[in-house]
């Protein structure tokens, strides 16, 4: 197998896709303005409360909440801890934490407080003295990662099977590096080409219905409390109605599992499938458990003999759609992309426009909800301004604007 990682950074956002033989897997975002705790950070927090009924603490890993359940004695109030996030913030709940931290880089990893340190996915090696000093839990509560968020999305996606790192910028590449063994390949890749292959995957993941081999078709829908999934499996010519059900199943879950891990499937996921193409429910079972490996450990409480598969997976954050997008306004109804997003995307919009037309002027028009993000003092558009000369404007658009959130006039 051939897995890399395609980065793209901005000073609006980090966008990283996982691709393994030319198909994307995994995708990771961050914005900068956004404060929920990464998967994998180190956190110095506090006990606020003590749940008993439940044997948790409630913390504040300062300035957000964390939840830590503990088997044994609990931890009183006011004390402090290092905790690992293992659950990022989904909906209202806080993140889900451990107070048996594990510091995991690309080449070590150490559980705080052991003596030695084990390999990491890359190789074995050591962690900088600076990188242990400050893993103590005397201190002001807050994040004591000493990852940066960039390297820290990164190292979620890491493991051995990742042959190269494909990036946009020379200063990632370079920031990057200094993680790296010092022979491990770590590319500045056409910017283009990256974007092209990360909106790929982002539209291809927040799609409601997805086609399927023998005219078959995937329909996903998200809710707050579960993932609903339909399968109309289509035909197949020459092969019995069985048969061609059990082969067209095993299709369909394959796809289910690659884009399910793009899109954050997680938690209760509830699967209809055609009756004629449910074997045996053991069989299906297994079926479904090979398939859903992208999504980690999964399980199959139960398969009817009319087609009802229960899976729980496992869901350590949001969904990509919860990520990218909020609710709408009673205006316009629905899902709509959140103000950062669509900020991040205009700045790149406009990057590429100044890219492509070296000399003339160029108009940015961006709804008034992002605008604020992109045309502020310090804001990343006077990077822009710096790079190509003062030959960008921004514009707001109305609310409904038939171009949409933004659009680029060059």
């Amino acid at each position: 197998m051939s897995a890399g990682l395609l980065i793209e950074e901005t000073p609006l956002s980090v966008r990283i896709a996982r691709v393994e033989d030319d198909e994307v897997t995994a995708l990771r975002h961050w914005f900068p303005g956004r404060a929920d705790p990464m998967l994998g950070a180190l956190y110095r927090a506090k006990v606020t409360d003590v749940d008993k009924r439940l044997g948790a603490v409630y913390l504040d890993l300062g300035g957000t909440k964390g939840f830590l359940r503990r088997s044994g004695p609990l931890p009183v109030v006011g004390r402090t801890l290092i905790v690992e996030v293992k659950r990022e913030p989904i909906g209202t709940k806080g993140a889900d934490v451990s107070d048996k931290p594990v510091l995991r880089g690309a080449m070590a990893s150490w559980r705080i407080g052991d003596e030695e340190e084990r390999a990491g996915p890359l190789g074995e090696d050591t962690f900088p003295p600076e990188f242990k000093a400050k893993l103590t839990p005397e201190g002001p509560i807050g994040l004591i990662d000493p990852f940066a968020p960039l390297s820290r999305l990164m190292l979620g996606l890491l493991t051995s099977e990742i042959s190269f790192i494909e990036v946009t910028r020379a200063d990632t590449k370079s920031r990057l590096a200094a993680g790296m063994p010092s022979d491990f390949p770590i590319d500045v890749g056409p910017a283009r080409g990256i974007a092209e292959w990360l909106d790929a995957a982002e539209e291809e993941a927040l799609a409601r219905s997805h086609d399927l081999p023998g005219g078959g078709r995937l329909t996903i829908e998200e809710t707050e409390a579960l993932f609903a999934v339909d399968l109309d499996l289509g035909s197949q010519g020459g092969q019995s109605k069985k048969g061609a059900g059990t082969k067209l199943l095993g299709e369909a879950l394959s796809t289910l599992g690659r884009i399910g891990g793009v899109m954050g499937l997680g938690g209760q996921v509830i699967i209809d499938v055609p009756r004629g193409a449910i074997a045996a429910p053991k069989i299906v079972r297994d079926q479904i458990t090979r398939a859903l490996k992208p999504l980690g450990r999964v399980s199959v409480p139960a398969v009817t003999p009319e087609g009802l598969c229960t899976i729980i997976a496992p869901r350590p954050r949001p969904s990509l759609r919860e990520i990218l997008t909020e609710p709408g306004t009673d205006t316009f109804p629905g899902r709509r992309f959140c103000a950062d997003v669509i900020a991040a995307k205009a700045f790149r919009a406009a990057e590429r426009a100044l890219e492509e037309n070296r000399t003339g002027q160029v108009t940015l028009f961006v709804t008034q909800r992002a605008i604020a993000l992109l045309d502020e003092a310090g804001s990343p558009m006077h990077d822009l301004t710096a790079r190509f000369g003062p030959r960008l404007r921004v514009e707001a658009l109305g609310d409904g604007d038939p171009h949409g959130d933004f659009h680029v006039k060059a």
